[in-house]
């Protein structure tokens, strides 16, 4: 069962190797729970050509499942932009939507950017106190 839905940034993050934290969620994680939307797959594919990193996209690949955005998360995007008071990402927007179609947990380090949305949200880049 997938527990968590990644964000661009997090995939760079362990594109990266940094910060540790971060690695070290993802490894305190079964490969089973963690996931990345094929909306965010096409975000990392568009970053990775442009500054030519498709090595470390692959590898990021290689770790995490990826999932189809299907009818489920339209429906839940139609919901989220309807009740979105706010001008934001259409990106962001549907990755929400995908993470509350499967009822997972959205880890990013952009925490205001998903802010009023009906989705839990974690952010595994800050250091643990």
């Amino acid at each position: 069962m997938i527990r968590y839905l990644l964000d661009t940034n997090i995939c760079i993050y362990l594109a990266l190797g940094q910060p540790p934290q971060v690695i070290r969620r993802l490894n305190a994680c079964y490969s089973s729970e963690v996931a990345i939307s094929s909306i965010t797959l096409a975000e990392l594919e568009h970053g990775a050509l442009k500054y030519q990193r498709m090595a470390q996209l692959e590898i990021i690949l290689q770790r995490l499942q990826v999932l189809s955005f299907d009818a489920q998360a339209a429906r839940a995007f139609a919901q989220i932009a309807m009740h979105s008071t706010r001008q934001r990402s259409a990106m962001d927007k549907l990755i929400a939507a995908h993470a509350l179609s499967i009822d997972a947990t959205l880890v990013t380090n952009n925490e205001a950017d998903f802010a009023g949305y009906p989705v839990r949200v974690e952010n595994w880049a800050t250091p643990a106190d």
